[in-house]
């Protein structure tokens, strides 16, 4: 009898959480707790009182919206249907990982950017209880105001990737060859920013065998439309084999499609294609954080082929493989990435 205590205890509320979930897809955050979603309708978060950019403590509203936007983007949402108060359906969110499904309600509580409003028809409400109690225990959020600063109200999404690939194919001379690849990517409103850093080590064999040492850096800035963008900046280069200790010339990049899900572009003076021009696919299924690109350069005497492949896990953390085809060698050299995304 007790082992049948057990189990129920156990998977019941695995059964609670698949029942009646559906998938969906939300466009906007209108407020702090006010959802656009794909087709239309308007949401809202079940058992949850939440200030408005409209009320006096508008700070709390605008750090809401904020957190729920980082929540929202990190991985599929799905949704339980309580009732519905108007034309506004109020849900119960969720978003399924391998081991665990997390509810984005009670995340909410327990970060204090809301109150417990009372709701018996679910089996939430004793979650959504402890997780205000927790809040208020901890001085979270609208329970420490005293604390808390006002947050920016018009927040950009922040990816910070770094990648490492320790044998890459740079030379067909060179007996080892690593590369570290650092970039940050801001996009904001129709603005996008990026700051990358490479870092390469060749060791050469041979009589002249010798270590190379170089350093690339990009620093770009433009505009992204709905379905046509531009960017252009500067890369700065330093290597102990040249005689220049450092220099410095223009890059700019041109993107033609749907700049939210598919798209077209084309790199000039792509240093890391060893080419003075590429062209890429670009598929974006969970944009901006999901990305898939083919890019390929145009040198017909030592074609070269990338693909990157970049894809949230769990919460704000992503993981990107990229796979670059040497045509001289015909040697493929994989790298692979950690990231995390953020809002501010």
């Amino acid at each position: 009898m007790k082992k049948y205590i057990f189990l129920c205890a156990f998977f019941l509320p695995l059964l609670t959480l698949g029942a009646g979930m559906q998938k969906i897809k939300i466009d906007k955050v209108l407020d702090a707790n006010l959802f656009k979603a794909g087709d239309g309708r308007l949401l809202r978060m079940a058992g949850i009182q939440a200030p408005s950019v409209a009320s006096a403590d508008s700070f709390f509203a605008h750090k809401a919206m904020v957190f729920m936007r980082e929540l929202l983007a990190a991985y599929p949402v799905y949704y339980q249907p309580e009732a519905g108060r108007g034309d506004t359906l109020d849900v119960h969110f969720l978003q399924k990982y391998p081991l665990t499904t997390i509810n984005l309600n009670k995340r909410f509580l327990q970060n204090g950017y809301g109150r417990y409003l009372p709701n018996a028809s679910r089996a939430y409400d004793g979650e959504y209880i402890d997780a205000q109690e927790e809040a208020r225990a901890e001085g979270r959020g609208l329970w420490n105001a005293a604390n808390l600063k006002a947050p920016p109200v018009c927040p950009g999404d922040n990816i910070f990737l770094a990648a490492y690939a320790p044998a890459r194919v740079t030379d067909s001379n060179a007996d080892k060859s690593s590369l570290l690849d650092l970039e940050w990517q801001r996009y904001h409103a129709s603005t996008v920013f990026n700051v990358e850093v490479v870092v390469t080590h060749r060791v050469y064999s041979g009589e002249e065998g010798y270590d190379e040492r170089s350093v690339l850096a990009h620093v770009k800035y433009g505009y992204l439309g709905k379905y046509f963008g531009i960017n252009g900046g500067l890369a700065f280069t330093l290597n102990n084999g040249s005689r220049l200790p450092y220099f410095a010339f223009p890059v700019f990049a041109l993107k033609a499609g749907m700049m939210k899900k598919l798209y077209l572009s084309a790199n000039f003076i792509n240093i890391f294609m060893r080419s003075y021009a590429s062209f890429a696919v670009n598929y974006m299924y969970r944009y901006p954080l999901g990305r898939i690109a083919l890019e390929s350069n145009l040198n017909h005497d030592a074609p070269a082929y990338h693909m990157l492949i970049q894809a949230p896990v769990y919460s704000k953390f992503l993981l990107s493989a990229r796979f670059y085809y040497d045509g001289l060698s015909h040697k493929v050299s994989p790298f692979f990435g950690l990231g995390f995304h953020s809002s501010f």
